[in-house]
């Protein structure tokens, strides 16, 4: 593999001249409708050149999914979308680094968010 500079490989990339390229996307919220809409109907499909009618079939199954407010529902049509997306092999998901966490087991609270590498305090109790 080839390293190229920042300037060039977008360059090369926007005008489709790359056999491969990687593209990342980091929530902007934690909801599925935030990286799905990327992936497919959004910017990184377009860059994807993703054909009209499998962006269609995208689009018709995210827009029930963002309007349905059952959350059993909802992950049901989320379920549909990566059939669609596994059986048309738009792109290939690589990764999200995921990193290890120690406290003491009466820490409660915490989660996980990729978006803030630091500890947010606010929502920490102990029991």
């Amino acid at each position: 593999m080839t390293g190229l500079p920042s300037p060039a490989y977008f360059e090369n990339s926007f005008a489709y001249k790359l056999p491969i390229s990687f593209n990342e996307w980091l929530e902007d919220i934690h909801d599925p409708h935030n990286w799905v809409t990327a992936y497919t109907i959004g910017i990184l499909g377009a860059r994807q050149k993703l054909p009209d009618d499998i962006r269609a079939g995208f689009a018709e199954i995210i827009n029930r999914a963002v309007v349905e407010t059952d959350p059993s529902k909802r992950a049901e049509i989320y379920k549909e979308f990566n059939r669609l997306y596994y059986d048309t092999a738009s792109s290939i998901p690589l990764f999200v680094p995921t990193n290890r966490r120690y406290q003491q087991r009466w820490v409660k609270g915490w989660y996980h968010n990729p978006l803030y590498p630091g500890t947010y305090y606010y929502s920490l109790w102990k029991e």
